[in-house]
């Protein structure tokens, strides 16, 4: 009896843990979807920001380019933190890029972006998610 006791505990134990990683990875999301929407109303409220917009890097482009640039900017952002913190897989990453690279101006948006992201990854997962940007904007600008 005392064996099987102990085995029900090691399970009760194991499927406690289960849970309690599942909820915290769930309330990962939830703040993930949270932060994005903060700095979508942030952005759009604060008049600041258009000063940020407006830098020279972007000065060629007119108010809805700038505005598309950020938004371009954002998914990018929000993209690369999902697949660092595992709530999307690289292939599945590689076929969002991918369908993010078929529209010309986020094409336009990478290829000013692309070598600060380069320089400024921070470790593997930043240069990862670099080379699938880039595979996808190769890609697009092939086909």
């Amino acid at each position: 009896m005392k064996p099987f006791l102990g085995l029900a505990a090691i399970a009760l134990g194991a499927a406690h843990i289960a849970l309690a990683e599942k909820r915290h990875r769930e309330s990962q999301h939830l703040a993930f979807v949270r932060l994005h929407g903060d700095l979508a109303r942030d952005t759009a409220e604060d008049s600041r920001y258009t000063e940020i917009i407006n830098a020279d890097h972007f000065a060629h482009l007119d108010a809805d380019g700038r505005a598309q640039m950020v938004t371009a900017n954002r998914w990018v952002s929000l993209w690369s933190a999902m697949l660092r913190l595992g709530f999307i897989t690289r292939a599945s990453a590689r076929q969002i890029c991918d369908t993010f690279m078929q529209s010309e101006m986020n094409r336009s948006y990478w290829k000013l972006a692309a070598d600060y992201r380069r320089t400024g990854a921070r470790d593997r997962h930043d240069e990862r998610f670099v080379e699938i940007m880039a595979d996808a904007y190769e890609n697009a600008r092939a086909a």
